[in-house]
């Protein structure tokens, strides 16, 4: 089985090299297909924090755990592990992930979003790396089409990975002011060694 959302689209993108940046809402797979395409962001996060050096070889001492808002990406206006963004104005510019420097020791996977929103003002997400995205852009996504069908959560064409030290800049394009901000998920993991978050593997 293919575990990338939307399979046979992908892959006839991918058989010509060419890369596919889309979302496809959650409700259109099964959950073996959720379930297969959130392992296989996991598989490929471990293999590349093997590569880095991040986890060992064997992954013996590796700890595979949900990305956090505030901790890990310093995302919106909170600092309590909240996923609200700041105040939104029509048609402007909404950085969400400011330059945030990966560390040495972790790697980074962001693989869908969700909207819990009843009237959501996103429109647009920009997925980029480098200070002020300066190293490219990884997706861009336009979250309207979820709305049309009073849809909530997607997964990204194709999970997108950062190495250690590797700087996050994500940003938000709003259709609609939010005064008081609005709540996205940004569903992914760290891949890190024991010790650093956990001071034990989690059973």
């Amino acid at each position: 089985m293919n575990n990338n959302p939307g399979s046979g689209l992908v892959a006839a993108f991918e058989s010509q090299n060419v890369p596919l940046s889309d979302i496809v809402p959650t409700s259109t797979m099964s959950i073996s297909d959720r379930n297969n395409y959130r392992l296989d962001s996991i598989r490929r996060a471990i293999a590349r924090a093997k590569e880095k050096g991040v986890i060992n070889a064997d992954g013996s001492n590796a700890v595979i755990r949900e990305i956090r808002p505030t901790a890990d990406l310093t995302f919106g206006a909170n600092a309590n592990q909240d996923w609200l963004t700041a105040a939104m104005v029509a048609g402007t510019l909404l950085t969400v992930v400011n330059n945030r420097q990966v560390p040495q020791n972790q790697l980074f996977v962001i693989y869908g979003i969700s909207c819990i929103e009843a009237a959501p003002a996103v429109g647009e997400v920009t997925i980029a790396r480098g200070t002020a995205g300066a190293g490219g852009i990884n997706l861009i996504v336009n979250l309207q089409s979820l709305y049309d069908k009073l849809e909530q959560e997607a997964y990204f064409s194709k999970a997108v990975l950062y190495d250690p030290t590797d700087i996050i800049f994500i940003q938000f394009l709003p259709v609609a002011a939010a005064a008081g901000g609005q709540r996205y998920i940004l569903h992914g993991y760290v891949v890190e060694p024991v010790g650093t978050t956990f001071a034990v593997q989690p059973a």
